[in-house]
């Protein structure tokens, strides 16, 4: 199937990842710097990514949206 594994055992593991990034992106804190962090934590590259497509999503989308949102001005 297309459908990715879910690389967490629990949705619990997800959301503590998920939020630990989002408040290291929100600190500027590069993305380099997250991972090693992150790894030296026993976090897999699987799960790193996973978060970070669900945190930042593609670029395009967001020019698209920080456009639109110019526009308003």
């Amino acid at each position: 199937s297309l459908a990715k594994k879910q690389p967490f055992s629990s949705t619990t593991d997800e959301t503590n990842l998920k939020n630990y990034v989002t408040k290291a992106l929100e600190k500027k804190v590069p993305k380099a710097s997250i991972y090693k962090i992150l790894l030296q934590k026993k976090w897999t590259k699987e799960q790193i990514d996973y978060v970070f497509n669900k945190v930042q999503p593609p670029k395009s989308k967001l020019k698209f949206i920080f456009d639109v949102l110019k526009k308003r001005k």
